[in-house]
């Protein structure tokens, strides 16, 4: 009679155990799927990647926009430099010309004739100049 009441009372005792293990154990995998489905829902998951995907590319046309900007600000800046170094290199071939003129150098003539324009010319002049520089320095002094 004892080992049939303490059978009896194993029987829950051992059962409550194992409920206890299996509502734990369906309680955990329940909780990780709703963690799961909190964290990667599958559709809300593919509209926020295509969202992200828009944002990048907007993001990417913005940069580019910004870059072309950049370059054509760029590219006027230099036009305006070179404008500005080719009406300063007129000035001085016009100065020069006319020092070259009061000097009365031969090579003159042809530097004329082989470059009309552009600043070749300043740096042909200029170099003709400077290397006859004394004979204008000199001819300075008598003036």
């Amino acid at each position: 009679m004892l080992n049939s009441v303490n059978q009896i009372t194993m029987i829950p005792y051992i059962s409550f155990i194992q409920i206890f293990h299996l509502c734990n154990a369906i309680h955990l995998i329940l909780f990780k799927k709703l963690l799961i489905a909190i964290i990667i829902p599958i559709p809300q998951t593919q509209i926020f990647n295509q969202q992200l995907i828009q944002i990048n590319l907007l993001q990417q046309i913005e940069r580019t926009k910004n870059q072309i900007k950049k370059k054509q600000i760029q590219n006027n800046n230099k036009i305006r430099q070179s404008d500005k170094r080719s009406r300063w290199t007129q000035k001085q071939d016009e100065e020069l010309i006319q020092q070259i003129n009061q000097i009365g150098i031969e090579n003159y003539k042809q530097i004329k004739v082989q470059n009309k324009t552009g600043s070749q010319v300043y740096f042909r002049l200029r170099n003709v100049y400077y290397l006859n520089i004394e004979k204008f320095k000199q001819l300075q002094k008598f003036q």
